[in-house]
């Protein structure tokens, strides 16, 4: 069986590198590659400290909620986005 998350990584990481400019691929990618591994050990410090304290329910169900709201600020900041990267893309033409 294939590994799920490596062949997610792969794509977004690919996809990033697609769309960028490539006068800023490597900055992008070295900001991309900071956020999305370097920040993990950071978030896996602060779900373990709530595990340990509150209990590890808590901690997924806290977790969870976090992600669902972040993914409602994504979803609702849409039309702002894709504005703002059409104008992006525009530029560079």
């Amino acid at each position: 069986m294939r590994d799920k998350p490596l062949d997610f990584i792969a794509t977004m990481t690919g996809t990033v590198q697609r769309l960028v400019n490539n006068r800023f691929r490597g900055r992008v990618m070295s900001i991309y590659l900071m956020v999305l591994p370097g920040l993990m050990p950071f978030g896996n410090l602060l779900m373990g400290s709530l595990s340990e304290h509150l209990s590890t329910s808590v901690a997924l169900r806290t977790g969870a909620i976090v992600t669902l709201a972040a993914t409602i600020f994504l979803f609702m900041s849409r039309k702002e986005i894709t504005k703002a990267w059409q104008e992006c893309r525009a530029e560079e033409s």
